[in-house]
Parts: structure tokens; C-alpha cells; sequence
């Protein structure tokens, strides 16, 4: 999965940007004078968070925010990214409390709020999980041209994603700025997180 994600990533940035990839490089490599990119991605939502309460786009407005989409019975990718984005936000020290993580679900038939609110238990407490209708969540994950698709299930009616794999970082504008990659380490995740938290509000 973590190949055939950054592949969709590569593609879907590809088309959002049309202009090629050259446009990335200072956001990619700007962790000095890292900037917000001429991409448009996100879009207004209002959802459901893991305590069964309304969460709105609103409350993000102002601070920077990582958002990353996934599910939870996911085997690798999901709980891998959740964790490093864990150990990152531990090295950012207070830093880490000028920013939002959002975990957004593409699989809402089994990622209820309770089961988001038990499984959100093995990362950082700050995190905000959210989850809603088929159709809100499809329409916010084409906003970020994230791919998501259900495979076929097994006997046991289980049933796996293929999905992009990265993290998009907005800025306090919400304003798309740069990706953290799957291949990024905590550090590397906590050198882009501060660059972000560092931007002109």
C-alpha cells in the first residue's frame, strides 16, 4: 500500500498542479521560507468527532492543521503515520499546541465515534478524529484529490483500502502548503511541523 500511495499522491498533485512538479520544490525543501503552495485543496465540512459531537472546518480557521485521511482497521500505513505523527508532535515539545492533526475516515460503516474514540487512545490525546456520511466524507476527501477505494471483501466479509498515504499540511489560512510522506521519519515530520507553526499567521 505504501507504494501505490505515494504513486496516487504523485499523480493527483500532478493534475491538481498541471504547471509539473517543479512547482513543489520550495515547499518540499523550504523548510526555511516555506511557503503556501497555488494549489487549492480542502474545502468547508462539517462532520462528526470521535465524541459524537459536530466539528466544523470553522474551528480550524486561524491555526495551521495536518489532515490525514485513512480507517482504522487499516494494517499499516494508517496506524504507522498516526504514531510518527505521535513521536513528531513529542519532539515539537509546546510548539506542538499551535497546531491541529485531524484523522478523517473514508470508511464510516465500521469507523463509528466510538471505535474512532477508542482506537484515537494509542496516539496523541490532541488529535481530532472525525467521521460522517459516505457522501460528506467522499466529497471532503476529493477536495484534498485524495484516492480511496474499497477492495473486494474476504469470506469473513473484511474488507481493506487502497488510499493515498500522505498528510497535507494547511496553513492558518487553510491554504495548502506541503505533504508529510509516508517514508518520512518523526524527525523529518517535526522539522516540517515547525516550519508550518513558523509561517506568517
Amino acid at each position: 500500500m505504501r507504494k501505490f500511495g505515494m504513486v496516487i499522491l504523485g499523480v493527483a498533485l500532478l493534475l491538481a498542479l498541471g504547471t509539473g512538479i517543479a512547482v513543489l520544490r520550495p515547499a518540499w525543501l523550504g523548510l526555511a521560507g516555506i511557503r503556501a503552495q497555488p494549489v487549492e485543496l480542502g474545502a468547508p465540512f462539517v462532520l462528526t468527532d470521535d465524541h459524537g459531537n459536530s466539528f466544523s472546518s470553522a474551528a480550524l480557521k486561524g491555526e495551521p492543521f495536518a489532515i490525514f485521511f485513512g480507517f482504522t482497521h487499516c494494517p499499516d500505513e494508517c496506524p504507522t503515520t498516526m504514531s510518527d505523527l505521535t513521536e513528531a508532535m513529542k519532539i515539537l515539545g509546546p510548539d506542538a499546541d499551535k497546531l491541529h492533526v485531524v484523522f478523517v475516515t473514508f470508511d464510516p460503516a465500521r469507523d463509528t465515534p466510538p471505535v474512532l474514540a477508542a482506537w484515537m487512545q494509542n496516539f496523541d490525546k490532541r488529535f481530532i478524529a472525525l467521521t460522517g456520511s459516505p457522501a460528506a466524507l467522499a466529497a471532503l476527501a476529493t477536495s484534498y484529490h485524495v484516492f480511496f477505494k474499497a477492495e473486494a471483501p474476504d469470506k469473513s466479509g473484511n474488507y481493506d483500502f487502497q488510499h493515498t498515504a500522505a498528510t497535507y499540511l494547511m496553513d492558518g489560512h487553510g491554504k495548502f502548503v506541503t505533504t508529510l510522506s509516508p517514508e518520512d521519519k518523526p524527525s523529518a515530520m517535526a522539522k516540517k511541523l515547525q516550519a508550518l507553526i513558523a509561517m506568517p499567521k
